[in-house]
Order: structure tokens, then C-alpha cells, then sequence
């Protein structure tokens, strides 16, 4: 590895360290502190992954919908204008409207439409909420057991193994996307 990768590999996490020290305090001397703020970094973590593969998805949907409806013509066309504006602006249509329409042009499968709702779910909730370990019984009748905020198909995201699984699953979704539109 050339010196130039090396000090760039340095200076990154060296970043990486101060970012991370000045928004968490993980390194407390309160044992409680340490466990709050590692808690915090956590659903962090998380929420940050369900975000990058959402944003990662939507950007593929967008570019494939776009080169299907413009059918060859230029990006710098007003189509190709009024396409971007659409999809890429700042009022951009939302994920759901992209997904559905990405179905209506049979860019996605039924299976992958049905997978994507649910990620846009997972994505939702893990941004309207604070503490992603919370169990809730939010439209849930008293006898029924609370739901946690964080799940996927019945199950906890916030447990790691099935927050791996879900990760995956969803990386070879953008994975397929990718290599049949991008």
C-alpha cells in the first residue's frame, strides 16, 4: 500500500475519532454514562444503515425511471429537465410514488415492490423515532403484546442478528437493482 493510502487512512479515522468523540461521550468514567451514550451510538448506527441502503435504493429507482421515460433522449432536454425536477428536486416525489411507479414500468418485481414498502416502513419509523429500542402499543389492543418500534416481518430489528439479516437482504435487493439499471 503506497504512503499516500496509508496517511489517507489515518487522516480518515482520525476524523472519524473527533466526530465520533464530540457527538458521543462513550468514554465516560460514569458507568451510566458510557452505557447511555453506547446506547445512542447504537441506534445510531442502525438508523444510519437504514437510511444509506433507503437513499441508496431510491437513488437507482430515480436514475432507472428516468432513462425508461426518457427513452433515449437527452438529460439536457426539457423532458430530461422536467424529469430531474420530478424526481431529484428539492419537491421530489417520494420514495413510495417513485417505487410505484418504478412498478407501473416493470423496473422492479412484485417480490422486490412488496420488500421496498416494507423497507420504506422500517425507514419511516426509525426516523420519526427517537429511541429505536422502545416497544410500543400504538394502535394495538390491550391483550396483544406490544410491537417494537424497529421490526421487520415479526422481527426485533433492534437485535443484531436480525438487524444482520435484514441489512443483507436489503443489500442484495440494491445489489440487483443496481446491476440491472445502474
Amino acid at each position: 500500500m503506497s504512503s499516500y493510502l496509508q496517511a489517507e487512512i489515518k487522516r480518515v479515522r482520525a476524523d472519524i475519532e473527533r466526530i465520533d468523540g464530540s457527538f458521543f461521550n462513550s468514554r465516560s468514567a460514569d458507568p451510566k454514562q458510557t452505557f447511555s451514550e453506547l446506547r445512542m451510538k447504537r441506534g445510531q448506527l442502525l438508523r444510519s444503515i437504514i437510511l444509506e441502503l433507503h437513499l441508496s435504493i431510491e437513488n437507482i429507482l430515480s436514475a432507472a425511471i428516468g432513462k425508461k421515460l426518457l427513452a433515449g433522449r437527452r438529460i439536457a432536454s426539457p423532458a430530461g429537465h422536467a424529469l430531474r425536477d420530478l424526481l431529484e428536486d428539492e419537491r421530489a416525489i417520494g420514495f413510495y410514488q417513485k417505487l410505484t411507479l418504478a412498478r407501473a414500468l416493470d423496473l422492479v418485481t412484485t417480490s422486490q415492490f412488496k420488500d421496498l414498502l416494507e423497507l420504506n416502513s422500517v425507514r419511516n419509523r426509525s426516523s420519526h423515532n427517537w429511541l429505536l429500542d422502545r416497544v410500543a402499543r400504538r394502535k394495538i389492543k390491550r391483550s396483544k403484546p406490544k410491537r417494537p418500534v424497529l421490526r421487520y416481518r415479526g422481527t426485533n430489528l433492534y437485535k443484531t442478528e436480525s438487524f444482520i439479516a435484514f441489512a443483507g437482504h436489503f443489500t442484495k435487493i440494491y445489489l440487483k437493482l443496481w446491476l440491472k439499471h445502474g
